[in-house]
């Protein structure tokens, strides 16, 4: 697997792909892959996923969680990004993530919050506080889609296969060129410039919906979780696409909305405030 390519890549038959103010894909690879090879890269993640399993003691923290060791967890890609030098800033409410985003104006936000805990208010608010051509936007629905991907709307799920996606020859992201295959899960996404076609109409029958798209503003949508997922992280092209989204530059904002963005008065009831006295 060749090395990503440059600024150049960008022009796709005759018209430019929007460059934001971010690293050009050369610079990112420079980061990303400093050992020159994707293959090293995946080789890291199996080591640490093989110490993960060995040696860490009983899991902690949810979906994509830093410091998780589940499958579903995302130590392992948050590992490999230390590696590189990155520093990663783990936020579990919209003030956190804020507070960190004034702190590094550079620094990438990856969000995702597959329970919805974040309402309409502080998706908002992350809206105005952050930088579109640096927010990484996993499994995103349609109001966080409306709020933090300008141009890009929800397409149809995915039905879990073992036929991953495949770039395609019209790909015009250098990312999804390069990484070639996604896992076939997950959702689905139309509008700005998308890779990995997840529909199987004839062309021209049915508008494409794919598993990574690039807003007109540089946001990045990421169909899948597992991409980013111990479980999956060293799969298909998965290392390439979550280190070339996440290694724009010195830091990671990893957002991952809790209770504690939940309004008080629509919090959800505990139970045992139900049983009888």
């Amino acid at each position: 697997m060749s090395r990503p390519a440059g600024p150049a890549e960008a022009e796709v038959q005759g018209s430019a792909v929007p460059s934001p103010s971010v690293p050009s894909g050369s610079q990112v690879a420079a980061r990303v892959w400093r050992a020159g090879r994707v293959w090293l890269i995946v080789a890291a993640l199996l080591l640490i996923l093989g110490a993960l399993a060995l040696f860490c003691p009983a899991p902690t923290g949810g979906a994509l969680h830093p410091e998780s060791a589940r499958p579903t967890g995302g130590m392992a890609i948050a590992e490999v990004l230390r590696g590189q030098g990155i520093r990663i800033h783990h936020a579990d409410s919209a003030d956190q993530a804020l507070e960190l985003a004034q702190e590094h104006p550079e620094a990438t936000l990856l969000f995702h919050d597959p329970a919805r805990l974040l309402p309409d208010q502080g998706l908002d608010r992350l809206a105005e506080g952050t930088d579109p051509a640096r927010r990484v936007l996993v499994e995103p629905d349609l109001a966080q889609i409306r709020a933090l991907a300008t141009g890009i709307t929800t397409g149809p799920g995915l039905t879990p296969s073992e036929e991953p996606l495949t770039a395609g020859t019209d790909c015009a992201l250098p990312l999804a060129r390069q990484a070639e295959s996604m896992v076939r899960d997950g959702r689905l996404y139309r509008g700005g410039t998308g890779c990995f076609n997840g529909i199987s109409a004839p062309a021209g029958e049915v508008r494409p919906a794919h598993g990574v798209v690039r807003s007109d503003d540089g946001t990045w949508v990421i169909g899948s979780a597992q991409v980013f997922a111990n479980a999956g992280a060293a799969d298909h092209g998965h290392p390439v696409v979550a280190l070339w989204t996440l290694g724009q530059g010195e830091d990671v904002i990893w957002y991952l909305p809790t209770l504690a963005d939940v309004p008080v008065g629509e919090a959800p009831t505990n139970p045992s405030d139900l049983l009888p006295a």
